[in-house]
C-alpha cells in the first residue's frame, strides 16, 4: 500500500514536496549559497517569526551546503478564501491519492501557491 494510502485526513495540511540541491564541492555552487543565505537573512528581518517557510540552508550534507526547499501540496480556505482551486496534475497524483485531502476539515485545496514546476 502506497504511504499516504494510510494518512488520516487531518494530516493532509501537512503533507509536503521536498528538493535538496547540492553542488557537492562546487566552488560556484557554494558562493551562490552564501549569496543566498544572505538575501534570506535580509528577508528574514522583515517578517515575524517563523513566517518565511521553504528554504533551508545547512552545511551537514556530506559537509557540503546544500539547499533544502519545500512546498506545501494544500492551502486551507480558512487562511486563503479568495484563490482559485486547481485541478491537481496527474503526473503529481497519478493515483488519485492526493485528491482524498481536498475539503475535510481544514477545507484544504490545492492553488497556485502549492503549484511546483516539474522539468523532465
Amino acid at each position: 500500500m502506497h504511504r499516504l494510502g494510510c494518512l488520516n485526513l487531518e494530516t493532509g495540511i501537512h503533507l509536503l514536496q521536498y528538493i535538496c540541491l547540492t553542488g557537492h564541492g562546487s566552488k560556484v555552487f557554494d558562493e551562490a549559497m552564501k549569496n543566498i543565505a544572505k538575501i534570506n537573512k535580509l528577508f528574514d528581518r522583515q517578517f515575524r517569526p517563523n513566517i518565511l517557510m521553504g528554504i533551508n540552508i545547512d552545511q551537514a550534507h556530506n559537509r557540503h551546503p546544500y539547499l533544502d526547499a519545500h512546498m506545501r501540496y494544500f492551502t486551507s480556505h480558512k487562511k486563503d478564501s479568495n484563490s482559485e482551486q486547481l485541478v491537481i496534475p496527474k503526473m503529481m497524483d497519478p493515483l488519485k491519492l492526493l485528491k482524498r485531502f481536498e475539503g475535510g476539515p481544514h477545507q484544504l485545496f490545492y492553488g497556485g501557491d502549492n503549484v511546483v514546476k516539474y522539468y523532465e
